[in-house]
């Protein structure tokens, strides 16, 4: 995934890997960042370079 991924949820985001990782197997092992933009939370999921699902 050459793009960041960004998803608004109100659950923890632990249940949101878990959720999205067997779509997205890059994200079993993504680096979470977040931050808050517009009074939302905005978690990204950012994929490690070399690392597969």
């Amino acid at each position: 995934m050459s793009h960041l991924t960004r998803f608004r949820f109100h659950i923890n985001n632990e249940a949101i890997r878990s959720l999205l990782k067997s779509s997205y197997p890059e994200i079993a092992n993504a680096t979470l960042r977040e931050r808050e933009e517009n009074g939302l939370r905005v978690v990204e999921f950012l994929p490690q370079p070399g690392r597969k699902g």
